[in-house]
């Protein structure tokens, strides 16, 4: 017979135990989710992080202001990466471990997302990347695989959507471009597009490189100006944008002018004015997009920020944000359980689009081309 004593040893160890479960749930289910966040908040690509501040904050104050998701508050602590891959690695390790946050969102630059990958490696943690677009970031053969997560398409995509409209509908075929060699962005994106226009028997008559931060490109769009282009892809960032097509217009190189995301912003309209009359580039959100979901946020938007006007990088980062929440409902609110919800992420609508995850952790995503006409950019409807 089991004595007495040993019956109250025995009750006070399962007690002991139920104690120590009912911490591990609360600390799955804490107060916070806090989401670390590694952007470009100083250097070359600071415009591109002056935006995801907005749109993040924008979310994250709807989602709380409902009371958060299953009693969850959304917390973001930003750290500035600066698109630069070492500065990107080090604003990765600081979210981990010295703000300890449950998951990861960034980069903008890929070059420094990619770099960010080994900190997702070595700590386990997920990571929600709203905007870089190099392939390899969600390759199916990543030791990342399964924790990292993007909302936007993939190079190789947008390459497809250019080559559709500048070498087939166009009929385009002598194209030059001008890549900045800096950024694994636009030299992936470049190679994309050289493989979309061998797909097509054409060859780049000219193919120029600049390096970040270079601002005199007289001497490159001179030497693309004497090759005689039907088409130049102006493939840099919002720094290099706008100077490099008000310097092509002083030179008298006229010649469709092309892009992807990088420049359709208002702050190309701004800086490049209507020097970049006739300009094409992708865009992920205009607007004017009639969809229901996308007027209301450019209503709400315009109402928080007097009247400023979005582009996709406002966006990128408000659906991102939205996504992770969408997870942690579908997981009870549980922290643990939030990898595993963001991997079983299906038709999500978001702003952007419909977002699914592949067992890679690439969603499809959706794009338009707009085109810059009397130094604004106006959808484009073919």
């Amino acid at each position: 017979m089991i004595s007495r004593k040993i019956l109250c040893l025995i009750s006070v160890f399962v007690f002991a135990l139920g104690l120590v479960a009912g911490v591990g749930v609360a600390a799955a289910k804490g107060k916070d989710l806090v989401i670390g966040y590694a952007s470009p908040l100083t250097g070359r690509a600071a415009k591109y992080g002056a935006s995801q501040k907005r749109g993040a904050a924008m979310a994250i104050d709807e989602i709380n202001a409902k009371g958060g998701v299953n009693g969850v508050k959304l917390k973001l602590v930003w750290e500035d990466s600066k698109c630069i891959p070492v500065e990107g690695v080090n604003a990765a390790e600081r979210l981990v471990v010295k703000h300890k946050v449950d998951i990861l969102m960034g980069e903008t630059c890929s070059s420094t997302t990619l770099a960010m990958l080994k900190v997702i490696e070595e700590h386990k943690i997920p990571l929600v990347v709203q905007t870089s677009t190099a392939p390899a970031i969600t390759a199916c053969n990543a030791p990342t695989k399964g924790y990292v997560f993007r909302i936007v398409p993939t190079n190789d995509l947008l390459a497809e959507q250019l080559a559709a409209y500048i070498l087939d509908k166009k009929k385009l075929k002598k194209i030059a471009a001008v890549t900045d060699v800096s950024n694994d962005w636009s030299v992936t994106l470049r190679d994309a597009f050289v493989k979309e226009a061998k797909k097509r028997g054409i060859k780049l008559i000219a193919s120029e490189s600049v390096q970040g931060r270079e601002t005199d490109f007289f001497a490159v769009l001179n030497k693309v100006k004497a090759k005689r282009p039907e088409a130049l892809f102006v493939n840099v960032m919002i720094d290099q944008g706008p100077p490099m097509v008000r310097q092509a217009h002083e030179i008298g190189l006229r010649t469709q002018l092309f892009s992807a995301q990088g420049l359709s912003t208002p702050d190309m309209e701004r800086g490049a004015g209507k020097e970049a009359e006739g300009m094409v580039a992708l865009a992920f959100y205009h607007p004017s997009n009639p969809d229901a979901l996308s007027k209301k946020f450019t209503r709400a938007f315009a109402k928080r920020y007097s009247g400023k006007q979005a582009d996709h990088y406002d966006v990128q980062p408000y659906d991102a944000i939205f996504v992770i929440a969408d997870a942690l409902k579908r997981a009870g609110g549980d922290k643990s359980k939030l990898r595993q919800a963001l991997k079983e992420t299906k038709n999500f609508k978001g702003v952007l689009s419909n977002i699914t995850f592949d067992e890679c952790g690439q969603a499809p995503g959706e794009m338009m081309k707009i085109q810059f006409r009397g130094g604004k950019m106006v959808p484009m409807l073919e």
